[in-house]
């Protein structure tokens, strides 16, 4: 049992000392920051390890007493049937953390499909803005619930209740924009993703949030509304370059980039005829000598 218990009681140990460092780390930056890393630790905790770890735990007495019973089929059962649980657990929960990266565009142009290039990014933008979705409405609709689980400080619960729903709108933008530079480096133009977000955040955003943060005097508001400026116009931007995406002209230029000349098809057409006349031959030699 040493061999066992001492091993996970180090692996856990470690686990609770990262979060533990993480928060000391923020506790020293402020009292506003402690408060809002200790929501983002949260909110993964809730949505997603406390989910996955809590339906693990389903699986502790059923193992435990199959294996007291020397009953192994029964543990194996088990195990198995909790992590099929917790794989199909954890699909919803990807939908609402992951910001998809189309590559599937990558390889539909590379095939000279422009046509399902195109499609591809239209679903992914969608799966993307649907997720985004999911993330404002829990971020505006449990805003108050959010806060109380964390703390009872009246100036934290009401800067929170203000904050999250900016942050919400943020996140409507963050993943479509996300899908974006994965569609734009799909099709090999990574730069003008690079660009928009380089001008959208520190041309844009940056300013904005100066601005309203110090000299108009909202403070963590401003900051935060000055994310969502960034947002909208990264977002804006780069959506709009993806809808004016001439896909059969990317193609074109992934054929140019990466596709087979003419001379390679023409060899290997070649020499696929010749090995066919090979057999051709065995087969009629084997023939003649029946």
């Amino acid at each position: 049992m040493t061999d066992i218990g001492f091993p996970i009681a180090a692996m856990s140990l470690l686990s609770y000392l990262k979060n533990m460092i993480l928060v000391v780390c923020m506790g020293r930056l402020g009292s506003l920051e402690l408060a809002g890393g200790a929501l983002a630790i949260g909110f993964t905790n809730i949505t997603g390890y406390s989910v996955l770890s809590g339906l693990a735990t389903g699986m502790e007495p059923l193992c435990s007493q199959a294996f007291g019973s020397r009953n192994s089929s029964v543990a194996f059962l088990t195990l198995q049937r909790t992590i099929l649980m917790l794989l199909f657990a954890s699909i919803p929960i990807g939908l609402l953390w992951i910001n998809l990266q189309p590559l599937m565009v990558g390889n539909e142009l590379g095939a000279g499909r422009p046509d399902r290039a195109r499609l591809a990014a239209v679903v992914a933008i969608g799966v993307a803005l649907l997720s985004s979705l999911f993330g404002l409405l829990g971020t505006t609709l449990g805003r108050e619930a959010w806060g109380r689980v964390f703390t009872e400080d009246k100036e934290v619960l009401e800067l929170t209740m203000i904050v999250l729903p900016i942050i919400g709108v943020c996140e409507l933008g963050n993943c479509p924009q996300t899908t974006s530079c994965g569609i734009l480096r799909g099709s090999a133009r990574p730069g003008i993703g690079a660009g928009i977000n380089f001008y959208s955040f520190y041309l844009v955003g940056a300013p904005v949030a100066v601005v309203l943060a110090f000299v108009w005097k909202l403070g963590f508001v401003g900051l935060c509304y000055g994310l969502l400026a960034a947002q909208v116009a990264c977002a804006v931007s780069i959506l709009a370059v993806v809808y004016k995406t001439d896909w059969e002209r990317e193609a074109m230029k992934a054929k140019d980039m990466v596709g087979k000349s003419d001379n390679t098809l023409a060899h290997e057409e070649q020499t696929f005829l010749k090995c066919e006349e090979g057999v051709g031959f065995l087969i009629k030699a084997a023939e003649s000598e029946k």
